[in-house]
């Protein structure tokens, strides 16, 4: 019997693997390569080398984080990579003191890379920033099959912490106004600049809250160093305009060296 279906038979198009296919389109790798600066070495971006870096680009989505601006990160499906900007990252459950700071190439929360219930953090863009959002899912799968993604993201994680325990030694010990000075050099030395230098989208509460500081004493002590002419204050900024005064207030605290 003549069923209709003469001729060849066509196979059915097999679907291209996720890695097959870019899912980003051009504009988006050529604004990551050529409108971005160059990662630092030792964040997990700057760590990549080109092709995996390029690999994680395809399934990157863009978040915008205005200065000031907040998001929180609650059990979240996908994890946030710093592509250009500061941000503030606060736990939840902790609260200021352990706020710590995440510059381009960093992950945000990297210790819940594994955890399939996310992450319990508060974000706050210090200068305005442009977030990567990736899929937890995808990440932990190029993880499994790149070497190279795994080893620069534990790179990343040990620099991370290495910078917590240079805080946690040097910077939050010692008198009231000792703290709140090595932290203005802690945060110029991470953040660069040159010899009049600003710490962009600090209020003095933040800066107080950080190193366990009252309100009345870091008042004081901004109060002081004015008068000095060390430094002077505007709407969370400080601006630091002798450089060598502040850093004769912090004792024998070595110079932090990403």
């Amino acid at each position: 019997m003549d069923t209709g279906t003469s001729g060849p038979r066509i196979p059915r198009q097999r679907r291209a693997s996720p890695d097959a296919t870019d899912l980003r389109p051009q504009w988006f790798h050529d604004y990551l390569r050529d409108r971005l600066p160059p990662f630092p070495k030792h964040s997990f971006l700057g760590a990549l080398g080109d092709a995996s870096a390029q690999r994680i680009s395809r399934y990157l989505g863009l978040h915008y984080m205005a200065s000031g601006a907040t998001l929180e990160i609650a059990r979240s499906g996908a994890l946030y990579l710093v592509l250009d900007g500061v941000v503030r990252e606060t736990p939840l459950i902790g609260g200021a003191a352990h706020t710590t700071l995440r510059l381009p190439g960093d992950i945000v929360e990297s210790s819940t890379v594994f955890d399939a219930h996310g992450g319990s953090v508060a974000m706050r863009g210090v200068r305005a920033s442009l977030l990567g959002v990736l899929p937890r899912q995808i990440l932990r799968r190029l993880l499994a099959e790149s070497p190279t993604i795994l080893t620069a993201l534990a790179h990343s994680m040990a620099q991370r912490e290495k910078a917590e325990v240079f805080f946690n030694v040097h910077v939050r010990c010692g008198p009231t106004g000792m703290r709140i000075a090595r932290y203005l050099v802690f945060l110029t030395d991470l953040l660069g600049g040159g010899q009049d230098r600003q710490v962009l989208g600090f209020s003095q509460r933040d800066i107080a809250q950080a190193v366990g500081a009252g309100r009345a004493s870091a008042e004081t002590f901004f109060r002081e160093q004015r008068d000095a002419g060390v430094l002077t204050t505007s709407y969370r900024t400080v601006h630091i305009h002798q450089m060598p005064a502040l850093r004769a207030l912090v004792g024998d605290m070595p110079i932090w060296r990403n």
